[in-house]
């Protein structure tokens, strides 16, 4: 889902894109950056017990994307198959358009994906961690 909502809007449109897409996959966390709106809003889908979490974002976004983009050129993502899922189009097209002066027309998704990588190296999950 993309646009520009006001607070209640958007509100309304993440708890709809929740409820709609955590039956298929069940979310455990929710990151929003910490900070303008996002400060607010975190509060207000707390209330309505969503598991959301603030994040701090120290560095500008073409630095977090070259931080984890070793590990992209690595191959270790892994994407679903042809097909399989319609948001892949989308976000490969955005990885492909993503400019390194920081000025890209869309880029929320590669925000996202580099999130996501670096959420997964900076706490590594063993079995242990899973098993408690």
């Amino acid at each position: 889902v993309r646009g520009k909502w006001q607070s209640p809007e958007l509100i309304l449109t993440f708890k709809h894109t929740f409820a709609k897409h955590s039956t298929e996959c069940p979310v455990r966390t929710v990151f929003i950056e910490d900070a303008s709106s996002g400060a607010t809003i975190l509060q207000d889908l707390k209330r309505f017990g969503l598991p959301v979490k603030p994040v701090q974002r120290m560095k500008d976004k073409v630095t977090r994307v070259m931080d984890v983009m070793p590990i992209w050129a690595a191959g270790r993502l892994y994407f679903p198959k042809d097909g399989q899922a319609q948001w892949l189009d989308p976000l490969f097209r955005e990885l492909e358009n993503f400019r390194m002066d920081g000025k890209a027309k869309h880029d929320d998704q590669v925000d996202m994906l580099e999130l996501g990588t670096s959420k997964s190296i900076a706490t590594p999950t063993t079995i242990f961690d899973v098993l408690g």
